[in-house]
């Protein structure tokens, strides 16, 4: 199944734009076009549903990459909200595998939920850093597809806001735990 590989989402004079590449085209050519059904969307629901109707795209898959807040933000919403599972049926979103039994989600219910996690997104704290430490004394350095670059030296971290932090530690914490720690900024990196 094809899906949109998205460099950027833009709304000019009331109209959104979606500069993007399909994924089943190599070379893949990125090409900016105005997205109508979008631009309805905004123009007669507000920013607020466009929001939750481009973090729907992204939760169900047909949005991928960008490194853009719906991206992070979906990121996060699969942190916060593990017991959702993508399993459109119908009008229901699930059932989940696992989690209380067998809930269903309304898309309406999840696209909430998600815009929730934009919000939050948003407004997070960047003033503050935090590194992500593995339970072996190992710092995480970056994070490459499914590799991890870690370091002895503190000092060598990548440094986050909160959110990026937590986020950094689910991506690495198959069979470790790892730790968020705050760090100082008078020590600074």
């Amino acid at each position: 199944m094809s899906y949109s590989i998205i460099r950027s989402i833009s709304v000019v004079k009331g109209k959104v734009y979606v500069n993007a590449a399909s994924n089943n085209v190599c070379p893949h050519y990125y090409t900016r076009e105005e997205i109508p059904s979008l631009t309805i969307i905004l123009q007669e629901q507000g920013r607020d549903a466009l929001d939750k109707e481009i973090l729907y795209e992204y939760w169900g898959g047909m949005f991928q990459g960008g490194y853009n807040d719906y991206y992070w933000a979906n990121r996060l919403f699969h942190i916060r909200h593990p017991e959702i599972q993508y399993a459109n049926t119908g009008d229901k979103i699930g059932p989940a595998p696992y989690g209380n039994g067998y809930i269903k989600y309304t898309r309406e219910h999840v696209k909430e939920l998600a815009l929730e996690c934009l919000k939050e997104w948003k407004a997070r704290d960047k003033t503050k850093k935090y590194a992500v430490q593995l339970n072996d004394g190992w710092w995480l350095m970056r994070h490459v597809r499914y590799n991890n670059i870690i370091c002895r030296d503190r000092r060598y971290a990548k440094l986050y806001d909160l959110l990026g932090a937590q986020i950094a530690a689910h991506r690495v914490s198959a069979g470790k735990a790892p730790i968020i720690v705050e760090i100082d900024n008078a020590e600074g990196t």
